[in-house]
């Protein structure tokens, strides 16, 4: 090597140590978008980490060192028949972020506009890198994130747009998933310790810590504005999607195999749809992640938030949803070619559920609802059925019309020969 070479490589070197230098102090940037004393990294992309560490708004005097990761999930049917999914995180099968940031992405404010709004951070940022284990599905995220004074809570809005060289895509669901991890009563994390609550009717998950008592017990969830039935899904570790079809399927709300209520290391997903995506349409995905001393407070966090979509945002128009419904229940434009039961969907519900079925023939069909201790408390179905797709409603009510206590439930379903069973939880 040269003089001349040796001098290029050097060059080479001190521009990447810059490079380096410049997102380190990107990346370090102070953040004014607080969830109490978290802090949300304002230039994030499809993900946001939280470590444990010290309370960034020494206002918020019952800060919890949550470990929290947050991440933007995008599900579709492509043009191929395949079920895809984009994600920041949360994916067994691509150990790296599926979105990547575009050149020059980040821009923040101080001038807002909103008497509450201390900033407002915007990023850009898309799935169109492919590499393997990850297909493009075609789309282009901008994200808005709006700091607010002294509050519990933060807003992000994904504005997700398909890109016009690719085709449309069918049955997209949009959804945050989440991997929240509780510090136990003596500050030590202590995951498997967790435990999952519900707010608003079961419209906002929220992960506590099992070994703390009393009223005065942190917690921190999300929920999605402007969707009066989100689909609301959780499961433990173990559980985890192994492979992009579970990804979807997990969108969907085909998961839900635990009770919140027993100890474990938790994940919630919040998601939205189905929806049809043109080339050039975008779909909103607007949430707020919130984190309270008490459940009372949580739920104050969580309107406020709400208040301010509706009445200082306008209320982003989301998207309607597709004519093939949502949770699985689509509109059948043939008829079905297997026995299947679909999720219950609302699920958390109150005060009632849908469940729907599929029978690739006429049959005889028994739907019971049953304890947690294997006791049948509703007889819902005994009767005949023609071929095709059903739904049946149950109103959270035994055999004798009293109304059950909260808590897991499963209903089973034996048509013929198939035998399924799914399981639902009851909020009031």
């Amino acid at each position: 090597m040269n003089v001349k070479q040796m001098a290029q490589m050097m060059l080479v070197i001190l521009f990447m140590l810059s490079c380096i230098f410049v997102i380190g102090q990107e990346v370090l940037a102070d953040s004014k978008a607080k969830v109490g004393g978290l802090e949300l990294p304002n230039r994030a992309f499809g993900v946001f980490g939280t470590a444990r560490h010290a309370n960034k708004d020494t206002a918020f005097t019952n800060y919890v060192n949550y470990y929290a990761e947050f991440a933007l999930w995008v599900g579709a049917v492509n043009s191929k028949g395949k079920s895809l999914v984009s994600a920041g995180a949360g994916n067994s099968v691509v150990s790296r972020s599926e979105w990547t940031a575009e050149v020059k992405s980040f821009a923040a404010t101080t001038n807002t506009g909103f008497s509450q709004v201390e900033e407002i951070a915007t990023t850009s940022f898309s799935d169109l890198t492919a590499f393997t284990g990850h297909i493009p599905l075609g789309l282009q995220v901008a994200q808005t994130i709006y700091g607010f004074k002294n509050t519990g809570f933060a807003l992000v809005d994904y504005a997700i747009t398909l890109d016009s060289a690719f085709p449309a895509l069918k049955g997209v669901y949009v959804g945050l998933w989440s991997d929240v991890d509780a510090p136990d009563k003596d500050n030590r994390n202590s995951p498997a310790n967790d435990k999952v609550g519900f707010a608003l009717k079961g419209k906002a998950p929220f992960i506590f810590d099992s070994s703390i008592t009393g009223t005065e017990n942190p917690l921190l969830g999300a929920m999605i504005l402007g969707v009066a039935k989100p689909i609301v899904s959780w499961w433990t570790a173990e559980d985890d999607p192994q492979n992009e079809a579970d990804m979807y399927s997990y969108l969907q709300g085909n998961v839900n195999g635990t009770d919140p209520e027993q100890a474990s290391d938790f994940r919630f997903l919040l998601s939205y749809g189905p929806i049809n995506l043109q080339p050039g349409e975008t779909v909103h995905l607007p949430v707020t992640i919130a984190q309270s001393p008490q459940l009372s407070d949580f739920a104050d966090n969580l309107n406020d938030a709400q208040e301010f979509f509706t009445e200082e945002l306008g209320g982003i128009t989301i998207k309607k949803l597709s004519s093939e419904g949502r949770v699985g229940m689509a509109a059948m434009t043939k008829l079905p070619e297997t026995f299947q039961l679909y999720q219950n969907f609302p699920n958390p519900f109150n005060p009632e559920t849908q469940i729907q079925f599929d029978l690739p023939q006429a049959a005889e069909v028994k739907l019971h609802i049953y304890n947690t201790v294997g006791q049948l408390v509703r007889n819902l179905v005994d009767r005949a059925y023609s071929t095709g797709s059903h739904k049946v409603v149950w109103n959270g009510r035994n055999d004798q019309g009293q109304l059950l206590s909260s808590g897991l439930y499963v209903y089973q379903i034996q048509a013929g020969d198939f035998k399924a069973r799914r399981k639902l939880l009851l909020l009031k």
